[in-house]
């Protein structure tokens, strides 16, 4: 057989790349991070001291999309709006064959209309755990007015709701599902309120049980009755895939049963530390926001730290079953959150 001339190819396709489609990038944190009990709540007391992402990073990551085929590009931080470099990062992401969304909190659009929206596909709003009817008031109060600038700013923007489930949510799930389409978003998630439940000091997992899990009795009756609940009238509208939905509320029962000893949480096979990097604004590279860093970007570059034996063995080790952080970890939906593309 003749061989193929050397040049009919270009070489980089017979280089070993590793694909890493999803790139998560934390753009600003606090200097002192907020308590395990509530994080998934901003705290505005920590925005006054936050800790940016270098912006010199920000053309190594766009430099870096070919290489490890990243597809999906996630934004988020305190207040990711707050990132000065923001509009250029969407420009330099704009350029490139990648999916780009962000993560945020109501009621931090900034004051000036952010025409750079354009260059985003998608927005992830995350709600909750509510703990009461005045949280639920002052999320919603301004969100159809908030989501319909959006709209005008960017009519082919995707708006999410993430919304971490709670026993008073759960009490109020109708009212919830109402205000979210009300609101104008385009679909509803249930996600898990991020406990960390084995990571807690006593005193604070009692608080966590007592403000937001529901009792022992209640969660048997939402076990119970659980095709009841799915068959309510407002799980027929457009914010649910009704097989996804179902799969989402029953991890999130299963969740607080656990908690409440009613059985174990065993978490879903999950891809994120083969699929993703989690970049932090001091530089320090996750492959998962929840679990150990495997390196930094001011001491080497993201193809060394995915070549490292440290990740390698991490990636290894790496027990869902055993970790005590996976069981309660909020994003344990791996047909959501970690996609190929």
């Amino acid at each position: 057989m003749t061989p193929l001339p050397s040049n009919l190819y270009p070489s980089a396709l017979f280089e070993d790349r590793k694909p890493v489609p999803n790139l998560m990038i934390r753009l600003n944190a606090p200097e002192q991070e907020p308590s395990a009990f509530d994080p998934t709540v901003c705290k505005t007391e920590f925005e006054k001291n936050l800790v940016y992402l270098p912006s010199c990073f920000l053309l190594f990551f766009a430099n870096n999309i070919d290489r490890f085929h990243i597809r999906n590009i996630t934004l988020f931080g305190t207040n990711p709006f707050a990132y000065p470099a923001l509009e250029s990062a969407l420009a330099l992401f704009a350029a490139k064959p990648v999916h780009v969304g962000m993560c945020l909190f109501p009621n931090q659009l900034p004051d000036k209309n952010p025409q750079y929206l354009d260059k985003m596909n998608t927005l992830f709003y995350r709600l909750g755990p509510f703990s009461g009817e005045n949280e639920i008031s002052k999320t919603f109060r301004s969100l159809p007015e908030e989501i319909t600038l959006l709209r005008s700013l960017n009519p082919s923007l995707e708006i999410r709701a993430i919304l971490y489930v709670s026993d008073f949510c759960l009490k109020n799930l109708d009212r919830v599902i109402h205000l979210v389409e009300n609101a104008g978003f385009d679909h509803l998630d249930f996600f898990s309120p991020n406990l960390y439940i084995n990571l807690l000091n006593q005193n604070e997992k009692d608080l966590c049980v007592q403000n937001l899990v529901p009792s022992k009795e209640e969660i048997k009756s939402l076990e119970k009755d659980f095709w009841n609940i799915l068959e309510q009238r407002w799980f027929e509208t457009h914010l649910f895939d009704l097989n996804l939905c179902r799969r989402q509320m029953e991890r999130v029962i299963q969740f607080f049963g656990a908690i409440r000893g009613l059985g174990e949480f065993a978490p879903p096979f999950c891809r994120a530390s083969r699929v993703s990097f989690f970049i932090e604004p001091t530089g320090e590279v996750r492959t998962c926001p929840y679990q150990k860093i495997v390196g930094n970007l001011r001491s080497h570059s993201l193809v060394q730290i995915s070549e490292s034996e440290e990740l390698k063995l991490f990636q290894a080790n790496l027990n869902l079953a055993k970790s005590p952080i996976c069981p309660s970890c909020p994003g344990a939906y791996p047909h959501l959150l970690w996609k190929t593309r």
